[in-house]
């Protein structure tokens, strides 16, 4: 059945289950079609957007983010009196660990050109692969120190200048390594009892040579 008018359309035609109501509209000569979709398809649809991000774990992850940037400003508001913000000592581990993050980033990415470009060390497995560019990274990166002090070009410009320019030449290398490593971690693992030991093993070093910098009194 053709019909000029939705309001001219049988009721349990528009509330059929189809997942769209067609309605033709005279328009001049010729007829405009109006695509209406109905109650139940937009039912489905709602509950399957919701079924996705559920399964992906977008709304537990972005109501975990609402929580803790709720408790952090409460915990912050009652703090305040006490322990003022500006004096917290995080401000200046902050700018510490930033700086860390870009030698760490441009070693790594240097690192990488100089062992995939130069040395064609190109079939190492990807965590073999970040190890060796991180250490070629670092020993670069001394080696542009003594260059650099042997031109006394020791100043706070160079400092940003020589992160920086380690940063843009090997960006591309680093994107490429931290996506291989990424997706190396998102591998289930297969190391069984082992790799847990071996694991747990080098977290304690890790803490142990932190507190012998860091000494707790």
């Amino acid at each position: 059945m053709k019909l000029d008018s939705p309001l001219e359309r049988p009721p349990n035609q528009l509330a059929s289950g189809s997942h769209d109501d067609v309605v033709d509209l005279p328009l001049s000569s010729k007829k405009l079609v109006i695509v209406v979709p109905s109650r139940k398809f937009i039912r489905e649809r709602v509950k399957w957007f919701t079924a996705t991000l559920i399964d992906n774990g977008v709304v537990a992850g972005a109501w975990s983010v609402l929580v803790g940037i709720i408790g952090t400003l409460v915990y912050e508001r009652y703090l305040q009196p006490i322990y003022p913000t500006r004096s917290w000592l995080l401000w200046d581990l902050a700018v510490i660990w930033g700086w860390i993050a870009a030698l760490t980033i441009g070693c790594l990415g240097l690192g990488q050109w100089l062992v995939v470009r130069v040395l064609r060390l190109e079939r190492l497995p990807v965590l073999e692969s970040a190890v060796f560019s991180m250490a070629a990274g670092v020993v670069l990166f001394v080696h542009a120190l003594y260059l650099a002090g042997a031109l006394r070009l020791y100043r706070p410009w160079f400092a940003v200048l020589l992160p920086a320019a380690f940063i843009v030449a090997g960006a591309r290398h680093a994107a490429t390594l931290v996506g291989a490593l990424a997706r190396e971690v998102a591998r289930p693992s297969r190391g069984g009892p082992l790799r847990a030991v071996i694991l747990a093993f080098g977290v304690i070093c890790v803490g142990i040579l932190w507190e012998s910098f860091h000494p707790i009194l």
